[in-house]
């Protein structure tokens, strides 16, 4: 690749961007007018702080606030029947909480933040029509060599605008960005705040962000009303961006279903996962030897808790993968890889499912052993196969309920996935559970209906994933860098297509099924290529005449042992630049 990169010159791309969009003057950063220092420490709650004017949220008025240590803000209408707020509630952003709170939240970035330690937390009514609400210099708790800087601007008009620093990350907390008005609202699911915009059909959005995976920083996010519960949530303006879209090539083998609350419908059947040559599974129902009842060594988890190197006595093939120790979590999973993660998080969704590490889940859900509790967590290596059975545990919050399944691992890679009974009833999460395989950091797994697809066949491998680099944005005047991974040992070489537009056009027809355009090709740059990894450095020209302006990016490699076509692609990035 040439050093001085040039494509932003060309004049096809530029003609494409001059009439793609209007200039938008830059506004991303943080208002430093941020008013009153409200002497917060830790885990502590401001007294009432008026707006000055009326805040239209989920078809009511709030007029004030109270203000968190902990990165978020409670609505409150000093003239309703709803009691004023006295929990700063630490120390994990839980969409769970904030939708069963009795006063609506705002959540900068909702997780364990102590202001004793250094920094401040402020409010200033900026004018008759705004306030800003500002944690500045603050230090996650047992974090002293790290800060973050957080802002919440609230507007008369009810758009909601959310600002965090570029340094800004959630260390070793669950970290929360979003709204509810609470007080039992629906849970609508995450959405993927990188990925902006977005469209939100309820008066709830948010985004939840395991350890040091907050990958907003330096983003305005701006909740823009369309009705009393609805959102169109878009970045600042000004804001570099780079977010995921669509999916690799080829199909990978990821596959989940995701149950809502009391609909789970996998006892008391058993599933055969077998791994196939290709890298794929087919899927069966499992007829013989399905729930082994050998099962002796109880491994005495307790709620959310996690064994850690347990040895399988063999080498377990998997897409993508191999492992001979696993990790267990009492919540109904099991990492492949021992060490990969030390999460034992309660609340699945999809999202974390896919873009954390090889994972196995016969139901991924709340549950809880222990001592006080019915039933335990068992691991057995037995010759020819190694067997995890979650016996008899409740779903938190439901006293006497009943959980039992059970994961049987063997040499040759094959699954089975067995169940007794299994009622997604807890009381977390909305009652949401998973059950699934990943291979891990994919952008998207296969959602699939098992039992309304068997025999089912998952796809049959890694699929092309490209997103930015963790830090990095297209900021003018800066290299934005791209990540390539999952790149087949037997690449030559690709290129990274560049255009204004998304075709989402699907390659079947050329015999790349599973495959889609997802870029347009006003220009394509050749790739030099690194196994496993790819990073892709691309200089922005600092042109402010680019600010608001976006871009889609495919990356198409080349690997011979392919066939006629030797070629599988990535998912998109889409480039918004900016500041």
């Amino acid at each position: 690749m040439p050093s001085a990169f040039s494509f932003l010159g060309r004049a096809a791309l530029a003609a494409a961007l001059l009439s793609a969009s209007q200039r938008v003057l830059a506004q991303c950063q943080l208002d430093t007018n941020v008013g009153t220092n409200l002497g917060l420490t830790d885990d502590s709650l401001s007294a009432q702080q008026a707006l000055g004017f009326s805040f239209p949220f989920a078809g009511a008025n709030y007029d004030s606030v109270y203000v968190s240590s902990n990165g978020f803000v409670y609505l409150f209408d000093s003239t309703g029947s709803v009691p004023p707020p006295t929990s700063s509630l630490c120390c994990n952003g839980s969409a769970t909480t904030m939708l069963g709170a009795a006063s609506p939240m705002v959540c900068a970035l909702w997780m364990d933040l102590n202001p004793t330690v250094g920094g401040s937390v402020n409010f200033n009514q900026v004018s008759a029509t705004k306030a800003l609400i500002t944690w500045l210099g603050v230090p996650e708790y047992n974090q002293t060599a790290t800060t973050v800087d957080l802002q919440i601007a609230l507007n008369a008009s009810g758009q909601i605008d959310i600002y965090t620093t570029g340094s800004t990350t959630n260390v070793t907390h669950t970290g929360l960005t979003g709204w509810s008005p609470g007080n039992g609202a629906t849970d609508p699911g995450p959405v993927d705040l990188s990925s902006l915009p977005v469209p939100a059909n309820s008066a709830t959005a948010y985004e939840l962000f395991t350890a040091t995976n907050f990958d907003i920083a330096g983003i305005q996010i701006s909740g823009v009303p369309t009705g009393p519960t609805s959102w169109l949530i878009v970045p600042g303006q000004g804001c570099a961006l780079a977010g995921q879209y669509g999916q690799g090539c080829p199909k990978p083998c990821d596959t989940l279903e995701e149950f809502a609350a009391s609909t789970v419908d996998l006892s008391p059947n058993a599933l055969q996962f077998t791994l196939q040559a290709d890298g794929s599974y087919v899927i069966s129902q499992c007829t013989s030897g399905c729930f082994d009842t050998s099962f002796t060594n109880n491994l005495a988890l307790t709620d959310d808790s996690l064994a850690v190197g347990l040895s399988l006595g063999f080498t377990f093939p998997f897409c993508g993968g191999s492992t001979s120790t696993i990790d267990v979590c009492s919540n109904g999973f099991v990492w492949l890889v021992s060490g990969s993660s030390t999460l034992v998080d309660f609340s699945p969704t999809q999202d974390e499912f896919r873009d954390n590490p090889a994972r196995v889940a016969p139901l991924w859900m709340d549950l809880r052993p222990g001592p006080t509790y019915p039933g335990g967590v068992y691991f057995d290596a037995l010759p020819g196969k190694a067997i995890i059975t979650w016996d008899q545990l409740e779903a938190y919050g439901v006293t006497g309920s009943s959980n039992t399944m059970q994961l049987q691992l063997f040499p040759n890679g094959d699954m089975i996935f067995a169940y007794q009974s299994v009622l997604n009833n807890a009381t977390t999460g909305n009652g949401a559970a998973i059950a699934g395989f990943t291979q891990g950091a994919v952008s998207a797994a296969n959602v699939v209906d098992w039992t309304a697809s068997l025999p089912y066949r998952t796809g049959s491998g890694t699929p092309l994933d490209m997103r930015a680099q963790a830090g990095s944005r297209p900021v003018l005047g800066t290299t934005f860098n791209l990540d390539i991974s999952k790149i087949r040992a037997g690449s030559v070489g690709g290129a990274l297509s560049i255009g204004v537009t998304n075709p989402n056009l699907d390659l079947s027809f050329l015999g790349l099924a599973g495959c889609r355009l997802l870029s347009s090709l006003e220009v394509s740059l050749p790739i030099a290529l690194s196994i496993p990894v790819t990073t892709v450095p691309l200089p922005i020209p600092n042109r402010a005449s680019l600010i608001g302006r976006s871009l889609n990016t495919q990356a198409v490699l080349i690997d011979p042992s392919l066939g006629s076509l030797p070629v599988y692609l990535s998912n998109g990035v889409v480039l918004t630049f900016g500041m």
